[in-house]
């Protein structure tokens, strides 16, 4: 089993940034095992190190986006699963910009 350990900060060692989430995972994926290392600038650039290697990426301050509200209580919802594959199916396009529906 690969094992990787995240050390991660920045020049105040609190924030929120939003990364690509397709690009870090597959830096980190394809990083040896061992330490890893993400530090975030003001100007919201990780850097991501292991060993020799280093990375960086170009973040968005997460400031400007809205929060996902937290949900309490024991709420739930049931949908059958045929209901909400074709929810997903129909949004898909929002979320990947190389897919075109035609």
């Amino acid at each position: 089993m690969r094992k990787k350990y995240f050390k991660l900060g920045g020049n105040t060692g609190i924030g929120r940034i939003i990364l690509n989430a397709e690009k870090f995972s597959s830096i980190v994926k394809n990083l040896p095992d061992g330490n890893v290392s993400v530090v975030v600038d003001e100007s919201f650039i990780a850097t991501i190190k292991n060993g020799k290697s280093e990375f960086t990426l170009h973040g968005l301050d997460a400031e400007t986006y809205p929060r996902i509200p937290e949900l309490k209580g024991g709420k739930s919802l049931k949908l059958q699963r045929k209901v909400l594959k074709n929810m997903i199916t129909s949004t898909l396009f929002a979320s990947d910009a190389e897919r075109r529906i035609v």
